[in-house]
């Protein structure tokens, strides 16, 4: 398990729009731990496929109790 995120991006045209498929992992650490004791990791994965208009913003992501994580997406 590593800290950080990687975004994996593939864009084609279909149709007239843009075709992306997208793939983004990322992990971070919770609240600092007690003494003696490992920190805690939130991880959070996103594999999808979206159809997107030239100029057109699309939010993707999710959200839980703990943390949130979305990604503005625009094909210019």
């Amino acid at each position: 398990m590593a800290l950080g995120a990687t975004v994996r991006l593939t864009a084609e045209e279909s149709s007239g729009k843009t075709l992306v498929k997208l793939s983004y992992d990322a992990s971070r650490l919770e609240e600092a731990p007690p003494e003696n004791r490992m920190p805690d990791w939130t991880e959070f994965s996103i594999d999808t496929t979206l159809r997107l208009d030239l100029g057109k913003t699309v939010l993707v992501g999710g959200s839980s109790e703990a943390s949130s994580t979305y990604l503005a997406i625009s094909v210019k």
